[in-house]
C-alpha cells in the first residue's frame, strides 16, 4: 500500500509541476476579453450620447 501511495503522490506532484509551467508560459491579457468588450461598448455609447446631447 505504501508503494501505491508514493507512486500516486509522485504522479500528482509531476502533474502539478506541468500545470504550473503551462500557466506561467501562457500569456494572459491584463483584462479578460469579455470585460474589455463591455468597457469599449460603454465608452462608445457614452461618446454617442454626449454628441447627441451636445448637438441638441
Amino acid at each position: 500500500m505504501d508503494d501505491t501511495d508514493r507512486a500516486v503522490r509522485d504522479e500528482l506532484a509531476r502533474r502539478l509541476a506541468v500545470i504550473e509551467v503551462e500557466e506561467r508560459e501562457t500569456p494572459r491579457p491584463p483584462f479578460p476579453r469579455g470585460d474589455m468588450v463591455v468597457l469599449v461598448a460603454m465608452v462608445v455609447v457614452s461618446v454617442v450620447v454626449g454628441l447627441i446631447v451636445g448637438l441638441a
